[in-house]
């Protein structure tokens, strides 16, 4: 994702502009089932719908702020908006990488059978 934004950059024309700009939402909707699987599963079952709502509402607030904020960076410089994109896709893939950790679950004992039980064996 941070490859395609940092490409931007270089394409004028509207094709190729929109066949990188695919290739991004692709990675976006790859990426997000992921980390989100990857927070649910870093806490403890009796937070986890707290957590849950919190990180919706998050992405739900970039999705409220974001046209505003991108249309004050065009204005700047578009080279500018789409390598602060980029700076900031590699910046939220390297805290993912360092902060989002998945404790490792004991391997559960197996339950006994059903002729373990009645002691057949």
């Amino acid at each position: 994702m941070t490859t395609s934004f940092a490409a931007m950059i270089i394409f004028k024309k509207l094709i190729p502009f929109f066949t990188v700009l695919a290739v991004s939402s692709i990675g976006t909707g790859l990426v997000l089932p992921c980390i989100n699987s990857f927070i649910t599963g870093a806490v403890p079952a009796d937070r986890r719908g707290f957590v849950t709502s919190l990180y919706g509402s998050v992405r739900f607030l970039g999705v409220a702020i974001g046209p505003p904020i991108f249309s004050k960076l065009m204005e700047w410089s578009r080279m500018g908006m789409f390598l602060t994109t980029a700076g900031l896709t590699l910046l939220c893939a390297l805290l993912c990488l360092v902060l989002i950790q998945v404790a490792k679950k004991e391997p559960t004992k197996q339950k006994e059978s059903l002729f373990e039980k009645l002691q057949f064996t």
